[in-house]
């Protein structure tokens, strides 16, 4: 007798994102890079914060885009302002 899991469908499907729209430095986007208006928070424990940092940089964001890290390698909601 086939049981319930022989019949599901043995790959993992990931449903589509809904975010596809991004920060720009172009005046005209969506969502413009103005200096104030986005803060970034961000944990070292976190393994994208990094990641996120570097396209901060990488786009040319730093400037315009704030930030802050969690003051210890844990998800605390402590943190330093940059």
């Amino acid at each position: 007798m086939a049981t319930p899991m022989e019949n599901e469908n043995p790959n993992f499907a990931r449903t589509a994102t809904s975010f596809r729209n991004f920060v720009s430095k172009d005046p005209d986007s969506q969502f413009p890079a103005e200096s104030g208006r986005y803060h970034l928070y961000i944990s070292y424990a976190c393994p994208w914060a990094s990641r996120c940092l570097a396209i901060l940089k990488l786009k040319g964001l730093d400037k315009a885009i704030s930030f802050s890290v969690s003051k210890d390698d844990t998800f605390s909601f402590d943190f330093y302002r940059t």
